[in-house]
């Protein structure tokens, strides 16, 4: 007989078909069911509830046929259900799928991680570029972020990060914010990817320390920061509480700032990132004591202002004078309480200027200039451009005098001078070192405008052409001669500038207020010349006139000095010099028979 499969209704019930081989009265037949290798086990398969219950499906059949029994065993099983296992391998597959995304996908990004930041700043989905500039525009507030220091837990101090050197760059800012999330391992990376899509994360960085500088602000907090130890003290001073002079402070014990300790924790701290309050360490200290006859030892001596050294240009060291009885003072000391300041008995002389005072301010200012036109033959010009040399960079500290003829010198052919037009006598000759006059006068100008004391000063002869009248200053190898003094409280330099046949004559110092200097001529009288007419017997009879003396105009001239204000102000007016200036008259030379009229002549046929 033939075998048929059927498939399982959608109830779940199986119909066999009639066949010969059923007993009478069974309606159905015992199936045995088969085990598959793969399966192990047929699941059960239950009925719908809805299924109606025959006596047939319960009633026990009747045994089967030997033949019957056979067919059963014989027939295949249904085909089993492997719909859940395949989608339960896609399940698995799709969960790998995910995890190798989570886990590369920070690898696979080039900007920072959302909700990230570095001590505020926020950089969360920058490139580091973008970073690094969000850093730029915001590390003043930053550094600007204040770290606690505490006393058995209670605040004494906040210090910014900039005053204790700390600092982090930009680029370096950036790469940290970078490199969260990406500096550990998949699994650990691939977590901190997924929290910043929730939770913001600030990163505390470790920053750069400069040395010097913490350890100065170390050094600074040691002395004042709860510190109540006094150190044996004195010092020389202008301004203290009773007055200028000496001051002594008697030791007192007590405890200091483990400098050290702080250090030391602050750069850890830099170095973690953790700005959390530091705890500061105090220690017990004993002061420093002072010895009286030390001071005097090191500190006796006379008064000196400090003034230049024209060896070396440099300034030189100034001194306090101080003088005072070392066992008077003792006891002073004695007498003092732990920790107090008091005024010593001594005697104190302290300079006007200090080696610091011209190290700041030497040279620094002009106090006056001059410039006038040189003209003349070349041996005139080149006699003035010798003595310009000769007084170019000469210094003179307070007190000290310029002497012209002192310091250019006697003028000589051998020294490189030569003859040049000059007054002698009231003439006109050929002089050696001719024309160096001009240098003094145009010296004698800027000295004027310099306000410095003029010790001595004398007028030409006659009026000069290249100055102001009553502002020029005659000189002559043993006769007149030209002196100011340096009446201000600083060196003063000569310098003297050769341009075109220009000379500039300039006065540098120390200007310690807003005045300056003009100089008022008035020309009271005048004298004019007049003409002689001398006859030279050994002029050729007809021979023109010749001029053998040019005149000049006599004038009396008086120079005031105006001292103005910053602001225009005139301070004050002082007589300076009266220039009384000697006319000369011009000569001229004619023959012998310059005076004998020329005789008439007549007509002869009148």
């Amino acid at each position: 007989m033939e075998n048929k499969e059927y498939a399982a209704a959608p109830d779940m019930r199986i119909t066999p078909p009639v066949t010969d081989d059923l007993a009478p009265g069974d309606l159905h037949p015992p199936i045995t069911p088969r085990k598959t290798p793969w399966q192990g086990q047929e699941p059960a398969v239950s009925a719908p509830e809805s299924a109606p219950v025959t006596q047939s499906e319960t009633a026990p059949a009747t045994e089967p046929e030997k033949g019957a029994e056979k067919s059963a065993a014989s027939r295949p099983a249904p085909p089993r259900k492997r719909k859940g296992w395949l989608w339960a391998v896609v399940a698995v597959m799709a969960l790998l799928l995910c995890a190798t995304a989570v886990m590369c996908a920070p690898q696979l990004s080039h900007t920072v991680y959302r909700n990230t930041a570095v001590m505020g700043v926020d950089m969360g989905g920058m490139t580091t570029q973008e970073a690094a500039d969000a850093w730029r525009a915001a590390e003043k507030a930053v550094y600007a972020t204040e770290l606690v220091l505490t006393e058995d837990g209670v605040e004494v101090k906040r210090c910014t990060l900039a005053e204790m050197g700390v600092h982090l760059s930009p680029n370096d800012a950036a790469a940290i914010a970078y490199a969260y999330g990406r500096d550990g391992s998949l699994l650990q990376n691939a977590e901190r990817w997924v929290k910043s899509f929730f939770a913001p994360v600030d990163i505390h960085p470790a920053f750069d320390v400069d040395e010097t500088v913490l350890r100065a602000r170390v050094a600074d907090m040691v002395e004042n920061l709860n510190c109540t130890v006094v150190d044996g003290a004195f010092a020389l001073t202008e301004e203290g509480p009773d007055g200028p002079g000496l001051y002594i402070t008697k030791p007192a014990d007590g405890v200091t700032l483990d400098g050290k300790d702080l250090e030391k924790q602050l750069t850890l701290r830099f170095q973690t990132g953790d700005l959390s309050p530091v705890e500061c360490v105090y220690r017990q200290t004993k002061a420093e004591t002072v010895d009286v006859a030390a001071i005097y030892r090191e500190l006796h001596h006379k008064a000196e202002e400090a003034k230049c050294d024209k060896a070396t240009g440099q300034p030189t060291r100034s001194y306090v004078g101080l003088d005072f009885d070392v066992d008077a003072v003792a006891e002073q000391l004695a007498a003092a309480k732990p920790g107090e300041t008091f005024l010593a008995q001594a005697e104190v002389a302290f300079p006007k200027v200090t080696t610091e005072m011209l190290e700041e301010a030497m040279f620094r200012d002009v106090l006056g200039t001059y410039t006038t036109k040189v003209t003349g033959s070349s041996a005139r010009i080149h006699n003035v451009y010798l003595a310009a040399q000769c007084i170019n960079g000469k210094i003179y500290n307070p007190g000290e005098e310029f002497w012209y003829n002192a310091t250019v010198g006697e003028r000589t052919v051998a020294r490189g001078f030569g003859a040049a037009p000059a007054y002698v006598g009231g003439q006109t000759v050929d002089s050696v070192g001719g024309g160096i006059c001009q240098v003094s006068s145009t010296l004698y100008y800027a000295t004027l405008l310099a306000n410095l004391k003029i010790v001595l000063r004398y007028c030409h002869q006659f009026a000069p052409a290249y100055i102001t009248w009553g502002c020029d200053a005659t000189v002559s190898w043993g006769g007149p001669d030209y002196a100011f003094r340096n009446n201000t409280d600083y060196p003063i330099k000569i310098v003297t500038d050769w341009k075109d046949n220009n000379l500039t004559t300039t006065i540098l110092g120390t200007k310690t207020d807003d005045t300056y200097v003009k100089i008022i001529s008035n020309t009271l009288s005048s004298t004019p010349w007049e003409e002689q007419t001398v006859v030279n017997p050994d002029l050729p009879y007809g021979s023109e006139p010749r001029v053998v003396q040019t005149p000049y105009t006599g004038y009396f001239v008086k120079t005031y000095r105006n001292v103005y204000d910053g602001e225009g102000n005139l301070i004050s007016s002082t007589f300076e010099a009266n220039s009384d200036y000697e006319k000369r008259d011009r000569i001229v030379e004619v023959p012998p028979d310059y005076y004998f009229a020329a005789p008439e002549e007549t007509d002869p046929w009148a």
